[in-house]
């Protein structure tokens, strides 16, 4: 994975507070492997908005997902247990998980050749982080996740979550670029 630094250009008055290098995904010794990284995902008292992306080749055959949740133990990875919410794509469909109940909110399949997929989300928040105001989700198509994103469900986001654990699984070849920037105001956080 490489950095690239955003220019947080939807925010007219946006200084960015923090950009880092996140790594790459370890090589699998083994196909058909899981491969993950943890990232800290920090979140400043005054920021209200919140954006992701995550592109990666997506085939029938492969998962790519990331987690968010609060590392309770402070060993730098997300655990099973610390995991709240996973958003990604698998198998051929794109898919929100809430991971504390098992509630998993799947789109439709999408054809099975392997193209380069995109998914974004954006969050809206307030109350110093304790409050979602609004949620969107868009893929290579359009918008995606609709009812879900009217709905609101605030296990979607959490002003806790201090971790991210980006993983991949599957014999296709992975090509995920993880890139954060935290902008006053919002965070920019592009995951391909």
């Amino acid at each position: 994975m490489r950095l690239r630094h955003l220019i947080c250009a939807a925010f007219s008055t946006s200084a960015s507070l923090f950009g880092a290098v996140v790594g790459k995904l370890p090589v699998s010794e083994h196909p058909d492997t899981e491969v993950t990284a943890h990232h800290r995902l920090e979140q400043p008292e005054n920021v209200d908005n919140l954006d992701f992306s995550l592109a990666f080749n997506g085939t029938a055959s492969n998962n790519v997902e990331v987690a968010f949740g609060v590392d309770t133990d402070g060993d730098g990875k997300l655990a099973l247990d610390e995991t709240e919410m996973i958003i990604g794509w698998d198998c051929g469909r794109y898919f929100i998980r809430n991971f504390q109940t098992g509630e998993t909110v799947e789109e439709e399949a999408v054809e099975s050749q392997s193209v380069r997929r995109l998914i974004e989300w954006h969050y809206r928040i307030y109350g110093n982080r304790t409050t979602l105001k609004s949620f969107a989700v868009t893929n290579e198509t359009g918008e995606v996740f609709a009812e879900l994103s009217a709905a609101k469900p605030q296990w979607l986001y959490n002003g806790n979550w201090n971790l991210m654990r980006l993983a991949a699984r599957g014999i296709d070849a992975q090509d995920e670029v993880f890139n954060v920037d935290v902008c006053r105001k919002g965070i920019v956080i592009i995951l391909r």
